[in-house]
């Protein structure tokens, strides 16, 4: 049971035993409620808060020997009012000095709106639209093992369902614009895995079997503008009685259902060809099909009582905004995948290790609001990626375990990434397909070291210099203007940083008598850093998150049988202002999403 500042409260519990000689049950549960950190100046409610419940369950069943039932079913939910974006700024000029017409604080002029201080520290937004998200999920999983003697067959049979239901503020002011912009989802996947796996010492260790996915989303995009749209949304040129008929309370919804099936065949071997060199190979043939479609349909005002040349104009601004559109799409693949590891135990504490490995991941459907038709067709297939991978590392142990230490190389070439482009000869449109070659490379160590039975020490570290090798109709970011591509060929690749570490420890001091048990006092640290990175593909440098680093703090008493463990801790103890997102607006709003700021509490742990 935890309690912590923020309105944090926590329960974890879970019991666990046999109910007859042969069938056994665990039961677990957690909830866990914390008040927002961000307050709405709208209404005053506090934004990004979190509310979770789980339960899990788990039946053992052993009829014989040599069977194996395990059912595992499980349940949650979670909900949250999500009104999170801090405003950061706008952009008035772009790159070049031109003048960024019709920008952020333009429009809050126009409309005589007082937008919110571009202070991170206040945590302050102004929304109306009561953005919020709730997500359900369940599953059940089904896993048996028949124990042959020589080898181990077994069966996992699984479903899952997600469902996840968010809500959006448009235009994350508190004018009634942007009504409610998001995408829910609905899935549903069933698997089946039948393998098979060598058992005891042989020459040749193996695992083989079969594999198969059934996935199905149901998507609902909708864009439901709001009774202001026409006077936030369009430039101010345009005709007032147009703009309003064509935008203010224009609905655009669409449907779409990717539906896959995947097949797969495997096999992988452990030769060990003399003791302490080992060569593992192994293959995956998979066969997917995915099918879907995307249905979309807009609903407005009546343009009837418009003249002719203004009808026109009105149905101009829809066609930017949405119209109706449908299509279907399928695609259909088989790739190999293979991987090939050869280990060498060099001398006792001292393991060295090469491996290379294809990849794939596989295509999809870009079942979005894309023309497939006419002049400016696009095509809603998105070809499989390739990756290849090459690591060569060592793994030590020293001083009969108290000190591990390991280090590894890695190198990743990807073909055909998956990205956004801008398709000039298409009439200037984004779309999501394959684009790019990227590649990532860099080394990682860590080490942990417990030189006293009171002593815990551990660091790790990575260097990732991840690129894009090619990537010349890339769409450009947001501050620059006149260019209808750019070329971002040998720039960063987003959402990586080039730097991450962390280290920490625990030093504790035994206690003889605590409640009439022996136990210890303990305090530990944890401090991670990382270094600054790009959230968006066009890599906007309004999109950089600077680095940051964290520190977290506990300090507790425990006793050495588990009947209590009583922690204080504080997590993000210097109150470091650090952001999860940033990114710039169609109309140079600059915003961003904050991580947590300082927490801190109690945690109580029993056994019983």
């Amino acid at each position: 049971m935890s309690l912590g500042n923020v309105g944090f409260r926590q329960l974890h519990a879970y019991v666990s035993g046999p109910i007859t000689d042969s069938l056994a049950a665990r039961l677990f549960v957690s909830k866990t409620d914390r008040d927002g950190f961000t307050l709405n100046r709208f209404d005053g409610r506090l934004g990004q808060d979190f509310h979770d419940l789980n339960l899990r369950g788990q039946l053992l069943y052993k009829p014989t020997d040599t069977l194996t039932l395990r059912l595992i079913g499980d349940w949650g939910r979670q909900h949250s009012f999500t009104a999170g974006t801090i405003l950061l700024g706008a952009i008035r000029t772009y790159d070049n000095g031109t003048n960024f017409a019709n920008n952020y604080y333009d429009r809050a002029a126009r409309l005589g709106y007082t937008p919110v201080p571009a202070d991170p520290k206040l945590r302050t937004t102004d929304v109306d639209a009561n953005p919020r998200y709730a997500m359900n999920q369940h599953g059940l999983n089904l896993t048996a093992d028949l124990d042959l003697g020589a080898a181990t067959l077994t069966s996992v049979t699984a479903y899952r369902a997600w469902n996840w239901y968010p809500h959006n503020d448009g235009d994350s002011t508190s004018i009634d614009a942007g009504a409610d912009f998001h995408q829910s989802n609905e899935q549903r996947q069933v698997s089946q895995e039948l393998r098979i796996a060598s058992n005891g010492d042989r020459p040749v260790d193996y695992v083989a079997g079969l594999y198969y996915l059934y996935q199905s989303i149901r998507a609902e995009a909708v864009n439901r503008y709001g009774s202001r749209a026409a006077d936030w949304f369009l430039p101010p040129t345009t005709n007032a009685a147009v703009g309003a008929a064509a935008l203010n309370d224009y609905n655009v919804v669409s449907q779409s259902r990717p539906v896959t099936d995947s097949y797969a065949a495997f096999a992988q071997t452990t030769w060990h060809v003399v003791p302490g060199v080992d060569l593992t190979t192994g293959l995956r043939y998979t066969y997917e099909t995915k099918t879907g479609y995307f249905d979309q349909v807009a609903t407005g005002r009546s343009l009837a009582g418009l003249t002719a040349a203004q009808q026109a104009a009105a149905q101009t601004i829809r066609s930017r905004y949405g119209i109706a559109n449908r299509y279907e799409a399928e695609t259909k693949a088989g790739r190999l995948s293979g991987q090939a590891t050869l280990s060498w135990k060099v001398a006792e504490p001292v393991l060295g290790y090469v491996t290379y490995a294809r990849g794939n991941k596989f295509g999809g459907l870009n079942l979005a609001n894309i023309t497939t038709t006419g002049q400016f067709a696009a095509n809603p297939v998105i070809a499989p990626e390739t990756i290849d991978s090459y690591e060569a590392g060592v793994k030590t142990t020293w001083f009969g375990g108290r000190l591990t230490a390991n280090a590894a190389a890695f190198w990743t070439d990807v073909k055909d990434y998956q990205t956004t482009i801008i398709d000039i000869e298409r009439n200037g449109v984004s779309f999501f397909t394959n684009a790019a070659k990227v590649r990532t490379r860099g080394f990682e160590g860590d080490v942990r070291a417990t030189p006293t039975r009171w002593l815990t020490l551990y660091a790790s570290g990575t260097y990732d210099d991840a690129r894009y090798i090619s990537y010349a109709n890339a769409p450009c970011p947001i501050e620059i203007t006149g260019r209808t591509l750019c070329d971002l060929s040998g720039q960063r690749l987003p959402g990586v940083s080039e730097w991450a570490a962390s280290a920490g420890g625990e030093v504790r001091a035994p206690i003889a008598n605590m409640a009439g048990r022996s136990g210890e006092v303990y305090f530990g640290s944890d401090y991670s850093y990382r270094s600054s990175t790009n959230t968006t593909a066009s890599l906007s440098r309004y999109s950089v998150i600077p680095a940051y680093d964290l520190l977290n703090l506990r300090f507790g008493f425990r006793t050495d049988d588990g009947l209590f463990d009583i922690q204080l801790w504080g997590r993000n103890v210097t109150d470091e202002t650090y952001f999860l997102s940033r990114a710039a607006a169609n109309t140079g709003a600059i915003t961003g999403t904050l991580g947590d700021p300082r927490t801190y509490g109690i945690t109580l742990r029993t056994r019983l």
